[in-house]
């Protein structure tokens, strides 16, 4: 199961740390939970009565973040982090911490940033999570760059209560994915519909493209321009792209996109008078032309569901040489766009509704296989060894546990494992086999096996 870059030496290494099951790993796990514990106090600058309730709360989210590969500072700076964006003495649940630790990974922005920006517009850590979940699932419906987009929309987060936005957060990814589309700075969009908020300006402005001979969408209508720069800035930035569009061609003899000459002199002109740059229209006109040839081969024959099936056909395809667009239909097939049948679009939608659902899915579906065993081994032995502080004090060891607190951590943390069951119980036999081993003349237990078993056999049906 080690990957093809790994060498098996170097796999079982970390898989054998991940199994280890000794005394030594309480004894740390107490220290670290003690000061991990003392640590969240200070930085919150809480009363030490709540030292059990933060060790409590690190326990939980601890496994849970080893299961997306972080360590176990890891799980305390992503808690620290979210408290000091809220600017409040805000204990995360596990929940709010794995799902906010999982976007993180999945965006490539730092957990503080991401709560600090959403929070600055009024969506609370606990929400965000759940709605940029939607909105990457939204963009690879459309086949697009997730991390690109949602890169965006966090850049762009604060556009929220600047303009209406319809659904909030997924009205910003839509522009946001119009914008990567059409190779298109949304900044500039942003000025401009700031810009027109202003009546004189708008006046201003739709005379601008009247005198050009722009009457696409809502630009030549001071009033629509006003309220689309209100109420529908992606629609404004739609219309901006049809302006620059009409200007170009599709050169037959070079198999290429080009902004015709009239074009050059009106798009400059265009640039002047809305304080966009020449370079982002024309950049605009022709990704907006090719996206409309693309949308054009498709064979008017295949039924989508909506208009994100159908972009996400044409997202899959790209040009050839003799200037037709082809998709590869699977890893030894490639054929013309136009000639894609019901059946070959179906299979490649049910392939795409097959991918991850959950941010922290997303997150796991883009490390290595055996990275994924580690870390799945690895949060086992976290809920065992990190154990349940709110209902044990620290020096307490597992064979001491009361069993309902062992089937509280597996029912917690095992049960969502993604390992078979097979693998599960064999991992669980190894880590009480080596715990008792290691404890065995300590605690004058005779019989190894009849322990493990019996402990096991109270964990199988959790592991179902």
């Amino acid at each position: 199961m080690a990957d093809d870059k790994e060498k098996p030496s170097e796999f079982g290494k970390k898989l054998g740390e991940a199994v280890s099951f000794g005394t030594d790993e309480f004894v740390t796990a107490a220290s670290q939970m003690k000061q991990a514990a003392n640590e969240l106090v200070g930085s919150f600058s809480l009363s030490r009565a709540r030292v059990g309730e933060m060790m409590t709360a690190v326990s939980d989210a601890a496994p849970r973040l080893k299961r997306l590969g972080a360590y176990f500072a890891g799980t305390l700076k992503t808690m620290s982090d979210i408290a000091a964006a809220t600017g409040k003495n805000t204990l995360a649940s596990a929940d709010s911490v794995e799902k906010l630790y999982a976007t993180s990974k999945v965006l490539g922005q730092e957990v503080g940033t991401i709560v600090t920006k959403f929070t600055d517009v009024g969506i609370q850590f606990g929400v965000v999570g759940g709605q940029l979940e939607e909105s990457v699932l939204t963009v690879r419906d459309l086949g697009l760059n997730a991390k690109e987009v949602m890169g965006q929309v966090v850049d762009y987060s604060s556009k929220l209560n600047r303009f209406n936005f319809d659904g909030g957060v997924q009205g910003l990814t839509k522009m946001a994915a119009r914008a990567s589309q059409l190779k298109f700075d949304m900044g500039e969009a942003f000025n401009l519909a700031e810009d027109a908020m202003n009546p004189e300006r708008a006046v201003e402005l739709a005379s601008s493209f009247q005198r050009l001979g722009v009457s696409v969408g809502t630009l030549a209508d001071p009033f629509a321009l006003m309220n689309a720069s209100i109420n529908e800035p992606g629609a404004l930035q739609d219309s901006i792209a049809k302006a620059a569009q009409a200007y170009t061609t599709f050169d037959e003899k070079t198999k290429t996109f080009k902004i015709n000459p009239q074009g050059m002199l009106t798009l400059r002109q265009m640039a002047k008078e809305t304080g966009m740059s020449y370079d982002n229209l024309s950049k605009m006109g022709l990704a907006s032309a090719e996206l409309d040839k693309r949308l054009s081969q498709i064979s008017p024959t295949l039924n989508f569901k909506d208009e994100s099936d159908k972009q996400f056909l044409s997202n899959l395809s790209e040009m050839d040489a003799s200037g037709n667009y082809v998709v590869k239909i699977n890893d030894s097939q490639t054929k013309n766009l136009a000639d894609v049948t019901q059946e070959e679009f179906d299979r490649l939608i049910e392939e795409q509704k097959s991918a991850p659902k959950t941010m922290e899915d997303i997150a796991k579906a883009s490390m290595k296989s055996g990275e994924i065993l580690v870390n799945e081994v690895g949060a086992i032995k976290e809920a065992l060894v990190r154990g349940d502080r709110k209902s044990t004090r620290l020096e307490m060891l597992p064979n001491k546990w009361p069993i309902k607190i062992i089937k509280n951590l597996l029912e917690k943390y095992l049960v969502k494992s993604e390992l078979n069951l097979n693998f599960k119980v064999g991992i669980l036999v190894k880590l009480w086999k080596d715990y008792f081993q290691n404890l065995k003349n300590k605690y004058k237990i005779k019989t190894i096996k009849k322990e493990v078993v019996r402990l096991v056999n109270l964990q199988i049906n959790l592991l179902r």
